[in-house]
């Protein structure tokens, strides 16, 4: 699998046929998961607010570090501490694994496609996105050994990319509803959905800072991908990465001091760290292959990754300076998007 695809579909404004959008994520690629029913909450009404400003940095090269192989196939007992998406049993699943890269489980294990998992800072609840529902992807929560499957989402267009209010409280989402690509917000149950962006670009992937005062997305309303921040209301969005070149895929530090990225600007894409506000633009990678996806651990001290040594993605961990890069995975198909549990 070489990269990982969704696709945003909405209809025309003059109401004839159906427009399919499709946004390539370069380079990250039945019943539910333990048996368990399956619940649905309600969709709520949206609202808009935000505005736009431009921030500045400067760029600058550090580290690169090495790379080891490590990491097994199988499933285990041990404590699962990273969780991401992998398509090495024929479709893309959930699975977790310890953070050495040993004791793979598979957590939702259906013939759906199951993507871009995203833990609770409680680290009892996993958000994903699912086209389990007649191909129609849709979020869904669940408990963190896959029980307790409940479908947030019902809509006719893509709601995807779901994340965790630090709180627990809410989920910040991509949607592809009402003609174009935008970031809502909406209560863990489901309800109460509001609209955080609104303009004509394409918003996605959103993440909370571990305050829960901002939100960090990619937005390409400026011409080419950036990372943006915006407060938790919508208001206040700001393009923290200001360059020409494609940056995007953002995640601030559980300080609040940082955010990692992954950027072109260099010749393919590679991963990068800068302040809160935009400034002190760090490379933190420097390999002939692609690095992106970036995680951050929960203490700060480490990275977790997607590479890709061939034309497959695996999944790397790193030092948060940039040392110490060392591979988890290791099969013949593709493992991407990691994420830490808090």
């Amino acid at each position: 699998m070489k990269r990982s695809t969704q696709f945003f579909r909405h209809r025309q404004s003059s109401g004839i046929g159906w427009v399919l959008f499709l946004l390539v994520i370069i380079g990250c690629g039945g019943s539910g998961g333990a048996g368990s029913a399956t619940t649905s909450a309600t969709t709520g009404a949206t609202a808009s607010t935000g505005t736009t400003a431009t921030g500045g940095s400067t760029s600058t090269t550090a580290t690169t570090g090495t790379t080891a192989s490590t990491g097994t196939t199988s499933t285990g007992g041990a404590q699962p501490q990273i969780s991401f998406e992998s398509v090495r049993d024929g479709n893309w699943e959930i699975y977790s694994m310890s953070t050495d890269g040993t004791t793979p489980v598979n957590l939702t294990n259906n013939s759906a496609m199951d993507m871009d998992p995203k833990w609770s800072h409680s680290a009892q609840k996993i958000a994903f996105q699912t086209d389990r529902d007649s191909g129609d992807t849709e979020i869904y929560s669940m408990n963190r050994d896959g029980s307790a499957l409940t479908r947030l989402t019902n809509n006719l267009l893509f709601d995807g990319n779901p994340a965790w209010s630090p709180d627990g409280t809410k989920i910040a989402f991509t949607t592809g509803r009402d003609g174009g690509n935008k970031i809502m917000v909406m209560n863990a149950d489901g309800t109460g959905q509001v609209k955080l962006t609104d303009n004509a670009s394409f918003n996605y992937r959103p993440k909370w800072s571990t305050d829960g005062s901002k939100i960090i997305f990619s937005s390409n309303r400026t011409g080419t991908w950036q990372v943006f921040s915006m407060n938790a209301d919508g208001s206040n969005q700001v393009n923290l990465s200001n360059t020409s070149t494609n940056d995007q895929l953002g995640e601030m530090s559980p300080d609040g001091t940082k955010v990692a990225f992954m950027s072109d600007r260099d010749g393919n894409w590679e991963i990068y760290t800068m302040s809160a506000n935009g400034t002190g633009q760090t490379r933190l990678t420097n390999n002939a292959i692609s690095d992106q996806c970036p995680s951050w651990s929960s203490d700060g001290t480490k990275i977790v990754y997607c590479g890709r040594p061939t034309l497959i993605d695996q999944i790397y961990i790193m030092n948060a300076d940039g040392t110490s890069q060392t591979r988890l995975t290791n099969n013949t198909f593709g493992d991407a998007f990691p994420v830490w549990v808090w």
